[in-house]
């Protein structure tokens, strides 16, 4: 299989995974913001491994979600998981949750319209 038809392929699996977990980022952010339950913190773990494996794939496919403009800025998102990442340190669940809600949540809608748009060509 050509480089270009495994890129494809991998957004297609973003595309059947993303509604999963922006359900997901969603729900957690609503425990996490006084609605906390006995396992809220292994829910968030698991919602976290969803994150990194779009990021892993995002991370992958850089090229070809940018080949004809600029749809996501590296920087801008490595910005906004650093964010995350010290919001979770924290241990704040208000951090976590506003961080879900106002950042990961907008990155993950848009990457999955993204990820649809390269799917149709598959």
């Amino acid at each position: 299989m050509e480089m270009r038809e495994e890129k494809l392929e991998a957004m297609k699996a973003v595309v059947d995974y993303n509604p999963r977990l922006l359900r997901g980022l969603e729900n957690v952010a609503k425990e996490l913001s006084g609605d906390r339950k006995e396992d809220t913190d292994e829910y968030l773990k698991s919602v976290i491994d969803g994150i990194n494996w779009e990021i892993q794939i995002l991370n992958r496919t850089m090229d070809l979600v940018n080949e004809n403009e600029e749809q996501v800025n590296q920087d801008e998102a490595n910005e906004l998981f650093k964010s995350f990442s010290a919001a979770y340190k924290d241990g704040d669940d208000q951090k976590i949750a506003t961080s879900i809600t106002t950042e990961l949540v907008p990155f993950f809608t848009k990457f999955g319209k993204i990820a649809e748009a390269f799917a149709e060509e598959a």
